[in-house]
């Protein structure tokens, strides 16, 4: 890059601004520009630091799988689980899925709850604790953290409990965990947040175009987005049709007020004539009396 070209790198915002960013162009230069800032980005250190909440602490599943009693405490930043085949590096995935209110079929790993529960026990307990420092999540109510418990039986009855970080309960609703989790922003369904071995295999191997596409609108909320667009619709539309139906309810209510706002005007009226029947009735008393002076003074 020629000189003209250097300068024009230290040139701050304000500068292009009032230049009317004559420097964007030459299309090739810009680029060109646009590559070294980067670069120089890239080239700075940067320290990882973990996030204050919404992180993951520790995970342990009871009966849960191939798992009879298993705990796990994850570091803030990445954390690698390795082990054998079939020593259960997935169940720890699946847990996390179920605990925070996934669906069972969205595991690929079970179509209900009761299939998840280790052989030969009749109930299974799933704890996931979720860090919440800083400006967590109602702090003031469940302290540090927030542990989440899910306990589900092979009779298939589910519950949930969210306790503080002192272990007392404050909710039994799957609506407040649902808060929880849009509030840090976990979303256990979406398969770029949370991609399941089964998933993977068959993104990479059989999917077609429309397959990714599926997958990207999932992935980045598009989906969602639509469907929330589809309930706003439908609550329009509805909102809509009520007001249709209270058409004739609100002709009929304003012409009783018209009805009830002639009656106070006639009320007004009649207040004046007793104002003035109260005066002449006092001015009758006050004459009565003079006349009752001048007879005695005669």
């Amino acid at each position: 890059m020629d000189g003209g070209g250097s300068d024009k790198d230290e040139m701050n915002y304000e500068q292009r601004r009032d230049a009317e960013f004559e420097d964007l162009e030459d299309e090739d230069l810009d680029t060109e520009r646009a590559t070294q800032i980067i670069r120089k980005r890239n080239e700075m250190t940067v320290e990882n630091l973990p996030a204050e909440n919404g992180i993951i602490e520790s995970v342990t599943c009871i009966n849960f799988m191939c798992h009879n009693k298993f705990h796990v405490s994850l570091g803030p930043l990445i954390n690698f689980i390795i082990g054998f085949n079939g020593s259960g590096k997935s169940a720890i995935l699946t847990a996390i899925t179920l605990c925070l209110g996934g669906k069972a079929n969205s595991t690929n790993r079970g179509g209900s709850l009761k299939a998840f529960v280790k052989e030969g026990r009749e109930s299974a307990t799933l704890i996931v604790k979720l860090k919440n420092g800083g400006y967590g999540y109602q702090q003031e109510t469940y302290g540090d953290s927030i542990i989440v418990e899910r306990h589900f039986t092979k009779t298939g009855s589910s519950g949930f409990k969210l306790k503080s970080a002192t272990g007392r309960v404050i909710s039994t609703k799957k609506a407040d965990l649902e808060e929880i989790c849009d509030y840090f922003a976990l979303q256990i369904d979406n398969p770029m947040n949370v991609l399941t071995q089964d998933m993977s295999r068959q993104f990479l191997n059989n999917s077609t175009p429309a397959d990714k596409y599926r997958f990207f609108v999932k992935g980045v909320q598009l989906e969602q987005l639509d469907q929330d667009y589809q309930l706003l619709e439908e609550t329009i539309d509805l909102i809509e049709s009520r007001l249709k139906t209270r058409d004739d309810d609100i002709r009929v209510l304003e012409s009783r007020a018209k009805k009830a706002m002639a009656k106070l005007e006639m009320s007004d009226k009649h207040d004046k004539l007793r104002g003035k029947i109260r005066d002449y009735m006092r001015q009758m008393a006050w004459s009565q009396v003079e006349q009752e002076e001048n007879v005695n003074i005669a």
